[in-house]
Formats: C-alpha cells, sequence, structure tokens
C-alpha cells in the first residue's frame, strides 16, 4: 500500500514494495470535495435540463458564482455518464404525413442555354 501523504517518498515506498514506480503513479484519487460539490451541482442541472452539454453547463455554474471551465465540465460529466440528450438532426428521413415525393422537376426540359427564363 503506497501512502501519498507518508515522508517516505512514493518511489522508495513503491521499491520497498516490489512494485514499480509507474504502477504506482497510475492510481486513481478519489475526487477532492470542490469536485464533489460541483458533481453534485452538475447533476441537479442535469436532472433539471437533460439535453444540456458541458458548454451550457459550464454557463449555468458560473452564473452561480461557481467558476468551472467546460473542459473540467466535460470531465465530471464524463466521470458521472451523464451525456447530453441532444436530438439528432432528421433531415434524411421522409415525414410519414407527406405522401408525395418530388422528384428531379426539370428531368423532362432540354436545357440549351445557361438562365432559360
Amino acid at each position: 500500500m503506497i501512502l501519498r501523504d507518508h515522508t517516505t517518498p512514493a518511489s522508495q515506498q513503491a521499491r520497498l514494495s516490489g512494485r514499480s514506480r509507474s504502477a504506482v503513479d497510475g492510481l486513481p484519487r478519489p475526487p477532492s470535495a470542490d469536485d464533489r460539490a460541483l458533481m453534485r451541482r452538475i447533476d441537479q442541472i442535469h436532472l433539471e435540463h437533460p439535453f444540456m452539454g458541458s458548454c451550457q453547463i459550464a454557463r449555468v455554474l458560473c452564473r452561480q458564482s461557481l467558476d468551472v471551465g467546460r473542459l473540467h465540465g466535460r470531465t465530471l460529466m464524463r466521470k458521472m455518464g451523464l451525456p447530453a440528450q441532444a436530438s439528432q438532426s432528421g433531415t434524411s428521413q421522409r415525414h410519414p404525413g407527406h405522401k408525395m415525393i418530388f422528384s428531379d422537376l426539370l428531368r423532362m426540359l432540354a436545357i440549351a442555354r445557361s438562365n432559360p427564363v
């Protein structure tokens, strides 16, 4: 067990425990108290407005005088597993109420010159 706040350096603790230093440095740290408070507030905002992404949530938090950047907000949202539920564009889908399909209306017109108006 590597103790981060011990007086012995982590590299020496790793050597004594028989582990490599890179294996010790890669251990995940628990989120800080500030991050936990931000995550709690992000979760509340996400429940109220599930369509908001990291940019909009960061703006809302800044308006509430919580200084957080977009990238940090995005990182916290990924840790919590909160995706933005944005609507996808359905431009290539045909609406079922539209029965008529307009094909190329100029298909039968012979175009002999430019601008035939």
